[in-house]
């Protein structure tokens, strides 16, 4: 942050800014700030300085919104993208399961299959 609020209206009393202290300001080229060599020059000076910052500052909150919208829209996708996978691992162990259960099946009806072969094999052999 620049430590200016540039929200706050010009002063009609505002000679200059004092920026001295911020290293991480981004301060407008000369050619927009203009001369400063009396006190109606610094006050227009201080004017187009702050106009400069809230343009910066809407370009970046601006540039800031873009980020978090983008953030948002890939946060969402690896969401779907997971709630996808998730869904395809569901079926894929419901189908392993129903294949388990034909498998059971298939094993319960063969045995039962072989006692009655095995039953009536006996029936045959043994005299009435």
């Amino acid at each position: 942050s620049s430590g200016i609020n540039a929200e706050w209206p010009l002063r009609p009393g505002l000679k200059w800014l004092d920026v001295k202290e911020n290293p991480d300001l981004v301060f407008p080229s000369p050619d927009v700030t203009g001369l400063c060599r009396d006190d109606k020059e610094c006050r227009a000076c201080a004017g187009r300085v702050l106009e400069f910052m809230r343009k910066e500052n809407r370009a970046l909150e601006s540039a800031r919104q873009k980020d978090l919208e983008s953030k948002r829209a890939q946060k969402e996708a690896l969401k779907r993208e997971i709630e996808q996978l998730e869904e395809l691992e569901r079926l894929e162990k419901k189908k392993i399961k129903q294949m388990e259960k034909q498998r059971e099946k298939a094993k319960r009806k063969a045995e039962y299959e072989a006692r009655v072969k095995v039953e009536n094999a006996k029936k045959k052999k043994v005299p009435t």
